[in-house]
């Protein structure tokens, strides 16, 4: 179906740190930067011209403008999943955070080590605008997948452990906390069990038939009720040089849910929800959920 590897970089920022609440859209560009300077092999740099794009990783992640199906620009096969703090980090001797890295399909796992390098180069020259002050630069500590180490901060072990996602653990039991970590920018929130778990499957689809084997994503039979929610709305800035600036409405938050009926297929799908989020926007790393499991009511 897809196979996915799921990385967990810890980056340690260097004195004078400032990170904007939400950091999708630098992490994404100040990457992209980076990954072209080392896989392009063009002396003008531009991709519209250049021969060997369609083998081009970075042309793959950063250029391609429509899916292998339908028209609609593709997901992406590099997602960077920044924590998302909701306010704006000061930090005057620096700081640790976590960043969250996946790759989907045999294409996205082959080309790991340059992600991981296009990341050791942006720390030294900064993350986002304040990088011309001389701020938010980091050094990669180390980069784990699965709980193995492929990154100790001077040896990298290729390829990274990866997993298909038809071999994902259903989740057991018939009631459950969905945290937000990430914004959802979605139409409407809170989603009821149903569209959860719909929209799980429609981000996992796209993702299948760009990277996958293109297999049939099984609908799941489900029926169920929100026992209790918590809602924050964010506003999201982002900026890129094909549509410019714009403004995104993300929430984040809790909903607990109660199922009367859910079927493996459906269960599948909440482990799948805790891997690859669901909704829009994954390429700024947004939708990403943690699943839990609620105590029975039995």
């Amino acid at each position: 179906m897809l196979v996915v590897s799921d990385l967990q970089a810890k980056l340690r920022f260097q004195g004078q740190t400032k990170l904007p609440r939400w950091m999708g859209s630098a992490f994404r560009g100040g990457l992209g930067h980076q990954l072209k300077g080392i896989l392009c092999p063009s002396i003008q740099g531009e991709c519209s011209i250049c021969s060997e794009k369609e083998e081009c990783f970075y042309y793959r992640v950063y250029e391609v403008k429509e899916s292998k199906r339908g028209h609609a620009p593709p997901p992406k096969p590099l997602i960077v999943v920044p924590p998302f703090f909701g306010k704006e980090m000061n930090w005057r001797r620096g700081g640790d955070i976590h960043l969250r890295i996946l790759l989907l399909g045999e294409e996205g796992i082959r080309h790991a080590p340059h992600v991981i390098f296009s990341l050791i180069q942006l720390g030294m020259i900064g993350l986002g605008s304040e990088r011309a002050y001389g701020m938010n630069k980091f050094r990669v500590i180390s980069v784990t997948s699965q709980g193995e180490t492929i990154f100790n901060g001077s040896e990298m072990r290729i390829p990274p452990p990866s997993i298909d996602v038809r071999d994902l653990d259903p989740i057991e039991g018939d009631r459950f906390r969905v945290y937000f970590r990430t914004p959802y920018t979605g139409r409407t929130f809170p989603l009821g069990p149903r569209e959860f778990l719909s929209r799980t499957r429609n981000r996992l689809i796209r993702f299948v038939n760009e990277y996958g084997d293109s297999s049939y994503v099984e609908e799941p039979e489900a029926k169920g009720r929100i026992l209790r929610f918590e809602k924050h709305v964010h506003f999201l800035r982002r900026k890129s040089e094909r549509s410019g600036k714009m403004t995104l409405t993300g929430f984040t938050g809790i909903i607990d849910y109660e199922f009367s009926e859910i079927d493996e297929v459906g269960r599948w799908l909440l482990g799948v929800a805790n891997l690859l989020g669901l909704g829009p926007d994954s390429s700024f790393g947004l939708g990403f959920v943690k699943v839990t499991r609620l105590e029975d009511s039995h």
